[in-house]
């Protein structure tokens, strides 16, 4: 009993200490749904005739971000012609998932899962483009390891988040495997280290670092684990003094950004209070200030051509609800909601039918 009540009220003050109250700082709600609606309005001006955007696979990616975003892949407004996004995402899965890769697995389910969740109910999970995505996904875990994928632990990290979100039980070794693979200084890195304990782990990184975090927090583990202090511990002492963050040691760019942001929100911290605040400036306004009039997100300045990958990451950072909103940002999907809020206060028309 004295165990439980220490853990309770350490618990508590974790979420005190790291969703700080904001000092004098106006909600950046209204500027953030903007921002998304700009981005996905964006998105729809790349869409071909054929439904498809971008390279192979890239119709997932997009209807994922458009199902967040509260809009149906699969309806009218993303229908330009004879096939919409959703189908056009179908018509890509076999050759997308010829070689069954974790990480594309993972990401075909979300989209499908997400758009399901909006209204696509003609696509199914367990039989999308004659592949049953969720069993393929839950015959790569390894029970020795705790892991999905051998040696990509960024793919495993997809592959939890996936699953979580698609409703499917996870192993009870999942959070032991990626406990496992925590480095030394609290982050994680994109490879698998065959061996976490002989001391010669390759660095981690503050993109995977924070889907793992996310992953850690997705199956369950509690917020007064130390895991997650550790690790916003790593991603706090690398941000840069411009409020942002970059890969490894590089300069800051959108995607690295948008992970951190995400990833606060994740452990119960605020991406606009006082602890990420540096010289006046939040992670969440460098965030917003990579996004040009196009309503396109780019990498970073002076490197602008990752326009759809940067885009991709940073509309999720920016749907969250943060700590002090008054309202949603958008019509958000479940996922967001399970993470952040109460079981009270989760959409009923976001459930997975």
């Amino acid at each position: 009993m004295r165990r439980f009540v220490f853990r309770f009220l350490l618990f508590l003050w974790l979420l005190s200490f790291g969703a700080a109250v904001r000092a004098d700082a106006d909600s950046s709600l209204p500027v953030r749904r903007n921002a998304v609606e700009a981005a996905v309005a964006w998105l729809r001006t790349l869409q071909r005739p054929d439904g498809s955007v971008g390279s192979l696979g890239t119709s997932c990616d997009v209807a994922w971000l458009v199902a967040l975003a509260g809009q149906n892949p699969d309806g009218p407004e993303w229908t330009p012609g004879s096939r919409s996004l959703m189908a056009a995402c179908a018509d890509e899965a076999p050759t997308f998932l010829a070689r069954r890769d974790v990480g594309r697995l993972a990401k075909v389910l979300r989209a499908v899962v997400a758009a399901r969740a909006v209204g696509a109910n003609r696509f199914d999970p367990r039989a999308f483009a004659g592949i049953d995505l969720t069993a393929e996904l839950e015959a790569r875990y390894n029970p020795a390891t705790g892991l999905y994928d051998a040696n990509f632990f960024f793919r495993h990290c997809l592959a939890v988040l996936a699953l979580v979100e698609a409703g499917r039980p996870l192993p009870p070794g999942v959070v032991n495997g990626i406990l496992a693979q925590q480095r030394p200084d609290g982050s994680w890195g994109w490879a698998v280290d065959p061996d976490p304990s002989d001391g010669f782990a390759t660095p981690g990184d503050i993109d995977t670092t924070g889907r793992s975090l996310q992953a850690l927090r997705r199956a369950g583990l509690p917020l007064y684990h130390p895991a997650y202090t550790r690790a916003l511990t790593y991603i706090q002492n690398r941000q840069h003094e411009d409020g942002g963050w970059g890969l490894m040691d590089g300069p800051t760019n959108t995607n690295s950004t948008a992970v951190a942001v995400d990833t606060i929100i994740a452990a119960g911290w605020d991406p606009e209070g006082p602890r990420f605040l540096r010289h006046g400036r939040t992670p969440v306004a460098v965030l917003l200030s990579m996004q040009e009039a196009s309503g396109a997100f780019i990498y970073r300045p002076g490197a602008e051509e990752s326009r759809l990958l940067a885009t991709y990451d940073a509309i999720p950072a920016l749907l969250q609800p943060y700590p002090g909103d008054d309202e949603l940002p958008l019509r958000l999907y479940t996922p967001f909601m399970r993470l952040s809020h109460s079981p009270s206060s989760v959409f009923s028309a976001g459930g997975i039918p």
